[in-house]
């Protein structure tokens, strides 16, 4: 390759941050929308896996609490928890403005694993859903309360009765547009 060709490639822009999220849209507008049936049932079985492969990681720690983040126009599903060495939650409108604070915060986004792709191919159909409805409240109301019945589940109960955990252990999940409503889990 001749020299002015090599200097001229060298001064390319990097844009493989152009690239990555290229590749999310072309996701969320290739993925099949999904109904919040489908995706209690999958993110059940997503979510279980999840847990059964991160306890070994975690087993040192003893948790305080385990959120479940639901943000459908993003796509995303985001796991947290909260361990006993991080300060408590003070008040019910304090637990959801302070959970991208905790050390383990979207912790299952940091390892490369099966069920994580899953999750994410999930979380770009619901966009996809979320994307084409009418009534975007409604909707999101529909993904939220598939999560929290998801929770209920007796699979994901097991799983999470493997990690170490406190005395006041509470799982919880909030509409990230009306956080005041408290945790949605604990009014079913």
């Amino acid at each position: 390759m001749p020299p002015s060709c090599r200097c001229a490639i060298e001064q390319l822009p990097d844009l493989s941050g152009y690239l990555k999220v290229a590749a999310s849209r072309l996701t969320v507008l290739t993925a099949e929308p999904v109904t919040p049936a489908e995706f209690q049932e999958s993110l059940e079985d997503i979510l279980t896996r999840e847990l059964r492969i991160w306890q070994p990681a975690l087993a040192s720690e003893t948790m305080r609490a385990f959120d479940v983040g639901c943000f459908p126009w993003h796509g995303y599903v985001e796991l947290s928890f909260q361990t006993m060495d991080e300060s408590p939650v003070v008040t019910r409108s304090d637990a959801y403005a302070r959970i991208a604070e905790w050390r383990l915060y979207n912790f299952a986004s940091k390892r490369d694993s099966s069920p994580r792709k899953q999750r994410e191919h999930l979380g770009a159909r619901m966009k996809r859903s979320w994307l084409h409805s009418q009534d975007k409240k409604a909707a999101t109301e529909s993904f939220l309360q598939a999560i929290v019945l998801a929770l209920k589940s007796q699979a994901i109960d097991a799983e999470l009765q493997n990690f170490q955990r406190s005395a006041d252990f509470v799982v919880t999940v909030f509409d990230p547009d009306d956080h005041g409503r408290g945790n949605l889990l604990a009014k079913c």
